[in-house]
């Protein structure tokens, strides 16, 4: 009995792996000072993988989900509290966009259009949508969050081929 003891406890601590397409985005939040815990299933019948992370950046509490799979990085949720103000909305939103490495490409899109919104109460009762390349971004706010919601593409459902 006290022989199967390890061997139960290591398999209750073994999970599945990081994709190697989604750990250099992962590690730009790690350096960006984000504590970020899984990959766990994501819930939805589907096989992503979900990160969640957590920080402070630009002096705002900042939280994060990243969902991927070994074709890369599928999606990504960010808020940070009602009642930041524009500056530490662009630049907390702009510093997770740079330092995704999915993002690379259309990051400084990204970053440029975040500091041209005039604040949370200009994103309208639906939010502000905009496409950068193959990512789109959205960017909403209500009483208790605001949140930036990407989708880095190509894929815009998880059985799509990636090009």
């Amino acid at each position: 009995m006290a022989a199967l003891i390890p061997v139960v406890l290591a398999g209750c601590l073994g999970g599945p792996a990081t994709p190697s397409a989604v750990a250099p985005s992962l590690d730009g939040w790690r350096r960006l000072g984000l504590i970020c815990t899984g990959p766990t299933e994501d819930n939805v019948p589907n096989d992503l993988l979900q990160w969640s992370c957590h920080g402070t950046v630009d002096g705002a509490a900042l939280s994060a989900t990243l969902d991927g799979d070994a074709e890369g990085v599928f999606g990504i949720v960010a808020q940070l509290p009602a009642g930041s103000d524009k500056e530490v909305v662009a630049g907390a939103f702009g510093d997770l966009v740079d330092t995704t490495t999915a993002l690379a490409s259309v990051s400084g899109g990204i970053r440029t259009w975040l500091e041209a919104r005039d604040g949370p109460a200009s994103y309208g009762e639906y939010g502000l949508i905009a496409e950068f390349g193959t990512a789109r971004v959205m960017l909403q706010a209500d009483d208790t969050w605001i949140t930036l919601n990407i989708s880095p593409g190509p894929r815009r459902s998880v059985d799509d081929t990636p090009a």
